[in-house]
């Protein structure tokens, strides 16, 4: 804060999925400037009274969301994938990211592999609504689903790098030497 201040650093922060104002307030740099933007994500409903409420994408926007990215596919199976995510845009996102990702990957057949993965055990919703700070609702499972689907594709392909993924995720990202993964990367191959 003391720095984007002194320097006057033109900066946008963005806060996602907040649940409270006290949680993010000691980390906002007050600023008469104009250079300091803030963005906050929240599902509380009642956090400002200047809030934009954001909802699920109508219908046809959710197709011409699609249609950016798949082009070639079917009407019928764009509405499905749609209707299936429930017009959520970010779990369309992960949806198409998915598609195209993966040569051969067809909307029909990632819906089916999508409704059939596991859901998440009793005791892991537990774990991620505590770290979470809230309940977890269809938003977040299907999300927790799609990362779930790209990690199981990963370990198919590549379980080095799958087991890498692991391991990074364990450690603070700021403090990571890049020649510390080059070393464990060249470890795996012996």
């Amino acid at each position: 804060k003391h720095t984007i201040r002194k320097k006057r650093l033109k900066c946008l922060l963005i806060f996602d999925d907040v649940p409270t104002y006290k949680n993010i307030v000691s980390y906002i740099p007050f600023s008469h400037e104009k250079n300091v933007h803030v963005l906050i994500t929240t599902k509380n409903a009642n956090f400002s009274v200047d809030g934009i409420q954001v909802k699920p994408f109508e219908r046809e926007e959710s197709i011409a969301y699609i249609n950016l990215f798949l082009p070639q596919e079917g009407k019928d199976s764009k509405d499905k994938l749609a209707r299936h995510l429930a017009d959520s845009p970010s779990s369309l996102g992960l949806a198409l990211d998915y598609i195209k990702d993966y040569p051969g990957m067809s909307i029909e057949s990632y819906i089916h592999q999508h409704a059939q993965e596991n859901p998440l055990s009793d005791q892991a919703i537990s774990i991620a609504a505590e770290r979470l700070g809230g309940p977890i609702d269809t938003y977040e499972k299907n999300q927790f689903k799609a990362i779930k689907m790209h990690l199981d594709e990963l370990k198919r392909n590549s379980n080095e790098a799958f087991q890498l993924i692991g391991f990074l995720s364990l450690l603070n990202h700021n403090e990571i030497n890049i020649s510390h993964i080059q070393d464990w990367v060249k470890i795996r191959k012996m």
